[in-house]
């Protein structure tokens, strides 16, 4: 099995992925102000260890601020589905 094209620069079982597979989207947040369009999601079943890999480039993105990443991880996700207030107040709680 192949990684995505144009993926390359992590080493990951053996095949190599980068983090401008995962921060293209992102970059769109900062030169478009697409914060309330881009939403994290995977269905990465083939590659262990790639979800963290592209969690935390997205995290450490030093081109996204903190309300920026929150969007991206869960805001726009919760406005997709129609979270209820209170699911969100569940979501947060600790």
């Amino acid at each position: 099995m192949l990684p995505p094209a144009g993926v390359r620069g992590y080493r990951v079982q053996q095949l190599e992925f980068s983090e401008g597979a995962f921060l293209f989207p992102a970059k769109a947040v900062d030169r478009c102000g697409f914060e309330e369009r881009i939403m994290w999601s995977s269905d990465q079943m083939a590659w262990a260890g790639t979800i963290e890999v592209a969690i935390e480039t997205i995290e450490e993105a030093p081109f996204l601020n903190s309300e920026q990443k929150r969007e991206i991880f869960y805001n726009n996700a919760a406005r997709f589905l129609h979270f209820s207030e209170e699911e969100i107040k569940r979501h947060h709680r600790k």
